[in-house]
């Protein structure tokens, strides 16, 4: 059971809910944390209806599990809100003057909710040229890409480019889509553009300093990944780590300038957790 649960776990965290699903569905009579599970998946595709079932058959079987009686407690007040929202957004339908707003307050929603086809639908709903719209183009383009509908994600962030070419949002999601189908060229123009415009942009210096990786441009790789400042986070990592605490030595971690730092030198690995950029770089670095 425990092992099934790992496993599970895993392929949940990994956004694998499809295959979570699949695997934990062998199982003809799942422990708490097996059906917890079941109901995370069913929520990261968007069925939430499916995840409260779930968790009331679980509840059936297991009346006393904690973990199942507080999962039941949060996904029943989030689907209130959702609903009660929801409704009003609805209603706010017919005044011809708050349409066009609700329709994208709805797509956001169910966007929100991982309801990829329905956020697409409400988009789509709105009456007009859709080309000539940078925001709702950006929407569809983002909803597409959610379903890994990588071209016509493309379709429409190349639509929102011709109308903004300098949104940084967009160029990032280009640049993601570019790396997915290996051109990389493209995706170095799109990254190096976002880098420019907003250097603190999501994760933009790991992915441009990937991408340089893969082009074979290792300097360039370590002079933008050394420009990522050290986190609390990471701070708080090493004085968290195992190392630290039995030998009350403060690791020294490399500053990740260059790759000479580490030539002829034994790396130990203190932490994962908190490390995770720095070490899915040295990895290929």
């Amino acid at each position: 059971p425990a092992a099934a649960y790992y496993l599970a776990t895993i392929l949940h965290f990994e956004e694998r809910h499809k295959e979570a699903l699949a695997f934990i569905a062998q199982f003809s009579s799942p422990e708490p944390p097996l059906i917890f599970i079941k109901n995370l998946s069913y929520q990261g595709i968007g069925e939430l209806e499916e995840a409260k079932e779930t968790l009331h058959e679980g509840l059936q079987l297991f009346p006393k599990s904690s973990i199942l009686l507080k999962a039941q407690e949060e996904l029943l007040d989030d689907l209130k809100k959702v609903n009660e929202e929801k409704e009003a957004l609805e209603k706010a339908l017919d005044n011809p003057t708050e349409r066009e707003k609700s329709l994208i307050a709805l797509g956001d929603l169910s966007y929100t909710l991982r309801q990829y086809i329905s956020s697409s639908k409400y988009y789509q709903s709105i009456k007009g040229d859709l080309s000539g719209s940078v925001e709702l183009n950006y929407r569809l383009g983002l909803s597409c890409f959610s379903e890994d509908k990588i071209e016509d994600a493309l379709k429409y962030f190349l639509k929102a480019e011709n109308l903004e070419p300098n949104a940084v949002p967009n160029n990032y999601f280009l640049g993601l889509i570019y790396t997915k189908k290996n051109e990389h060229s493209k995706a170095k123009e799109h990254f190096e553009k976002v880098n420019k415009l907003n250097p603190n942009y999501l994760s933009i210096k790991l992915n441009l300093a990937l991408l340089y990786l893969c082009l074979g441009e290792w300097d360039k790789a370590w002079d933008v990944f050394s420009l990522r400042p050290r986190s609390s986070l990471e701070e708080k990592t090493i004085l968290q780590s195992e190392f630290y605490k039995k030998s009350g030595e403060k690791p020294n971690l490399p500053s990740f300038t260059s790759y000479k730092e580490f030539l002829n030198k034994k790396v130990i690995l203190v932490a994962e957790q908190g490390l995770g950029d720095q070490l899915f770089f040295l990895r290929f670095a």
